[in-house]
């Protein structure tokens, strides 16, 4: 009797540790669906709206592939084109001034998550900087991730 409540315990504490890790894995299926939301959200206001630099398009917008991969991201939304880059390509654009969106971040813990989802436009020679943050707040409900609050960061200028 002892033995099988040994054995017992030792289960137990074999599936807590793996049962806390599997609460903070994002599966690709529901990463994209995210990501593919906050694309559609973001369409009128920041990508369209945005204030246009030298070279830019209205329709195109630059994407950075951190934390994100290429088979996550929808070619096209409703007349916005992304153009995808890696963090080393939007490094050497920056060079000499680039404008950029990035999924910062994607913080899950538990049944809570926070996306942060930010705008930059970078001109490392010139030392100039102008960045933006939306953060997108989601509960796993029912087995699914729903969108609770929305809320955006002032922007930073240097």
């Amino acid at each position: 009797m002892k033995r099988i409540l040994l054995l017992l315990l030792l289960c137990v504490s074999f599936l807590i540790p793996c049962s806390a890790q599997k609460s903070k894995i994002l599966t690709n299926i529901e990463k994209a669906r995210i990501v593919k939301e906050i694309l559609i959200d973001t369409v009128d206001v920041n990508f369209l709206q945005r204030g246009l630099r030298l070279d830019e398009k209205k329709d195109v917008v630059n994407l950075s592939l951190k934390n994100i991969s290429r088979n996550l991201i929808p070619h096209k939304i409703r007349g916005v084109k992304f153009q995808l880059s890696t963090p080393e390509e939007v490094e050497e654009k920056s060079k000499t001034g680039f404008g950029y969106y990035v999924f910062e971040e994607f913080n899950v813990n538990g049944s809570k998550m926070r996306v942060s989802f930010n705008n930059y436009w970078r001109n490392t020679d010139a030392r100039a900087f102008t960045s933006g943050s939306i953060d997108y707040y989601y509960r796993k409900i029912s087995g699914k991730w729903k969108r609770v609050k929305k809320t955006q960061r002032p922007n930073g200028i240097s």
